[in-house]
């Protein structure tokens, strides 16, 4: 169980420790066997749970965010200023996010990213 737990960079919790077990050795064992070994051999527990969202308020901001632009998106020379934008297509299999990012300049396209999840 120590070298299953090493190989997965320390990862693996009571489940899925389980589960490999099963799939790799052929060992049925219960999860909460496994969760009693695990914390007999001092095995630390590795949170996938993602943080809790905290919410910022603008009046808590230190710097508030400059216009620095004055709503004047004409830029006189190429690559000085660009913009970016993300938005989401429904497919068959779900929702893609797209991310493109403009020159104000010639108003072309620069770059664009397209994935399932709303990270890139």
């Amino acid at each position: 169980m120590l070298s299953l737990y090493t190989r997965s960079d320390k990862r693996l919790g009571a489940h899925k420790m389980c589960c490999r077990l099963k799939t790799e050795y052929g060992i049925k064992i219960s999860v909460g066997r496994v969760y009693r070994l695990m914390r007999g051999m001092q095995l630390p527990r590795m949170s996938t749970e993602k943080p809790p969202f905290t919410h910022r308020h603008p009046q808590q901001d230190s710097a508030p965010c400059r216009n620095i632009f004055k709503q004047q998106f004409n830029p006189q020379e190429p690559d000085r200023v660009w913009a970016s934008d993300i938005t989401y297509v429904r497919t068959d299999k779900g929702f893609h996010y797209i991310c493109v990012v403009l020159d104000l300049f010639s108003r072309k396209v620069i770059a664009w990213r397209v994935s399932c999840k709303a990270d890139t």
